[in-house]
């Protein structure tokens, strides 16, 4: 037991008998500061319990995209199939010689906009273009 007076369960008349004196105040700063950490000790506990539901869920999430295969969510490097699945989902590429078509086209309509914009001119366009002819 604290022996503390209890600020929420006093009655009215009490507080204002005791409102001033020194042990009343020393009782009702330490009972807000009893409150405050129990509130942070709750939202505390409650954002990890947030964090780890959610971590439960991407770990779901990610494994329906997979098709509910794990060995290719743990084994397989996302990373470096970038270049690939940009060019099947964006670009609309399943082949190597129409990949390579389609995107000389993109990069030059990419290096006519930087030479429209300023970015580059002169011997830099013949130097970015001379590697798609």
């Amino acid at each position: 037991e604290l022996q503390l007076s209890r600020v929420a369960l006093e009655p009215p008349k009490a507080i204002a008998d005791f409102a001033f004196s020194p042990e009343y105040d020393k009782d009702t700063l330490q009972w807000c500061i009893f409150m405050m950490v129990g509130l942070l000790v709750y939202i505390a506990d409650t954002q990890f319990w947030f964090s780890l539901g959610c971590s439960v869920l991407g770990l779901l999430v990610g494994c329906s995209h997979k098709g509910w295969k794990l060995s290719a969510l743990i084994c397989e490097d996302d990373v470096a199939n970038i270049p690939k699945r940009f060019a099947v989902k964006a670009l609309g590429i399943r082949d190597r010689e129409e990949g390579k078509r389609k995107f000389l086209l993109l990069w030059s309509k990419v290096v006519q906009h930087m030479r429209y914009e300023d970015l580059v001119w002169g011997r830099n366009v013949a130097n970015l273009t001379a590697a798609s002819a």
